[in-house]
């Protein structure tokens, strides 16, 4: 069994990480963290740097878990990666963060999260960032 965390660094990526994190000990699954770009940017804020990649495995280490942490671009956008990883390894669970929105941005929630939530044949776990962050 397979749980897939998609990973961005920052206080969302850690809740994800850390909801992932319980729910493979519950669950007795191995962990797979994403960490994906879109390839095109030259410089993409969702890509984890070589010392956070080490960080994220070390957690997972130390928590006794199998678990892996991959970085990666991907040909098409995230949200579709992000499905075929969960179709490839068969996922029980996928874990993504979702952002607060302002009223305006409710009404255009057209993100990859919704499209991960629609098109997965695995159950879609959202966490939202934290009420004392922004962003």
């Amino acid at each position: 069994m397979t749980i897939i965390a998609a990973y961005v660094p920052g206080p969302l990526g850690d809740e994800v990480l850390a909801t992932a994190i319980s729910e493979a000990k519950i669950r007795k699954a191995h962990l797979l963290v994403l960490n994906l770009s879109a390839g095109a940017a030259l410089v993409d804020d969702h890509v984890a740097s070589a010392n956070e990649i080490e960080t994220i495995q070390a957690k997972i280490d130390s928590q006794h878990l199998s678990g892996q942490v991959l970085r990666q671009e991907s040909d098409t956008d995230v949200a579709t990666a992000i499905v075929a990883a969960a179709a490839e390894t068969k996922a029980e669970l996928v874990i993504i963060g979702v952002r607060r929105r302002t009223a305006t941005g409710k009404l255009i929630f057209g993100s990859s999260a919704q499209r991960v939530i629609l098109e997965a044949e695995c159950p879609v776990l959202s966490v939202k960032t934290p009420k004392h962050v922004h962003g």
